[in-house]
């Protein structure tokens, strides 16, 4: 025991020791920190100004310092390079859009020549460029060009003067008859109608449309102003009326509005005798035995929804409450209600919407309330 305590003693001491030597090598090795250098400056006045400045060691050699420096030099140049290519390659098509719409214009202009002036179809294309950047010209200059121009001038007259000698004189055409012609092809205007009115005898072989026709008048206007039907047979000897525009026009005027009042008048009939047939007895009764099968309907499918019958909308309750007691007095249960647009009348209230139909079927065949325009609602 006191073996292996001495040796575990002698083995703790041992590494202590060479902890501590480890220590102090690593505390060697380490480099001493830059020492501050301070730098005494003077201003103009000659007072002197201090200011600690920290001069950092150099972490590389001079040789990688230099390797460097070329390095990024070398990159610069390059950058500068291509810069210069993409501004010759930019110079490059901004010349050549340039040309394209150069001759573009120049293209245009002499299409529009072309169109403008036939006679001088070929342009050069010097005169486009003078066109497009002016040039300043000199009075010798100016000269020149109004000789050459007189020149040119005197030679195309003399050349136009010696075709009119040259060429023979066109013989005078004849007058073509095709005026004539275009006349006679001419259709005849239609006789329009005669602003005075005035008389017709009746010949032989006459009818109330050919007097019309010839008169250019409608016929029934003409049958209207001889008070005549259009199918009358006409006398010979016999005088009629030929009406004038202003009197055909109120004839027409007359007939179109005779013509509404008529078709006026058939649909009241034909909406009389249809309320006649729905409040006669028969449709009464049918009516009733309608409202009875659909009341037993409901009680037995259990309908949902409670619906009534509007009859009226009084304006005031005095002439609801009239209403009311009519209904009342045929046997109608009847409630009434307040609205914005007035007092609502309403009979009911039925189980189910088809109950609620047929009460409405009834109550617009009922004679005793007089009521056509009933329609179903729910119940409020």
């Amino acid at each position: 025991m006191s073996f292996s305590r001495q040796s575990l003693l002698g083995l703790v001491i041992l590494l202590g020791g060479g902890i501590m030597l480890f220590a102090m090598v690593q505390q060697v090795k380490k480099p001493e920190a830059p020492e501050e250098l301070t730098v005494e400056l003077t201003t103009e006045d000659g007072q002197p100004i201090s200011h600690d400045l920290k001069v950092e060691p150099l972490t590389a050699d001079i040789q990688t310092e230099t390797k460097l420096l070329e390095q990024k030099e070398k990159q610069r140049q390059a950058r500068v390079q291509q810069q210069q290519i993409k501004t010759e390659a930019f110079i490059k098509e901004q010349e050549a859009a340039e040309k394209r719409a150069l001759a573009k214009a120049r293209a245009e202009n002499e299409q529009f020549k072309s169109v403008a002036e036939p006679i001088n179809d070929i342009e050069t294309e010097s005169t486009i460029d003078t066109i497009s950047k002016p040039a300043v010209t000199t009075r010798e200059e100016l000269q020149t060009t109004q000789q050459k121009e007189s020149k040119d001038a005197a030679v195309t007259t003399n050349a136009q003067a010696q075709k009119m000698t040259v060429e023979p004189k066109p013989e005078p055409k004849k007058p073509e008859p095709k005026k004539e012609a275009k006349v006679e092809e001419k259709p005849k205007p239609e006789a329009k109608a005669s602003t005075r009115s005035g008389k017709y005898k009746v010949k032989k072989g006459d009818s109330l449309s050919a007097v019309a026709r010839r008169h250019n008048v409608p016929v029934s206007a003409l049958a209207q102003a001889n008070k005549l039907s259009a199918n009358s047979m006409l006398q010979v000897g016999q005088l009629l009326r030929i009406p004038s525009a202003n009197r055909i026009a109120q004839l027409e005027k007359d007939a179109a509005y005779l013509e509404t009042k008529r078709k006026q008048a058939a649909k009241a009939e034909a909406r009389k005798k249809a309320a006649q047939e729905r409040k006669s007895p028969s449709a009464r009764q049918s009516a009733q035995k309608k409202l009875q099968q659909a009341r037993r309907e409901a009680k037995a499918t259990d309908a949902k929804g409670t619906f009534g019958v509007q009859v009226a909308l009084a304006s005031d309750k005095e002439k609801a409450n009239d209403i009311v007691k009519k209904f009342r007095s045929a046997g109608y249960k009847v409630k009434t209600s307040q609205t914005d647009r007035g007092v609502r009348i309403i009979v009911g209230p039925e189980r189910g919407k088809v109950a609620a139909l047929a009460l409405k079927d009834k109550i617009n065949s009922d004679p005793r309330v007089n009521t056509t325009n009933a329609w179903v609602l729910y119940w409020r």
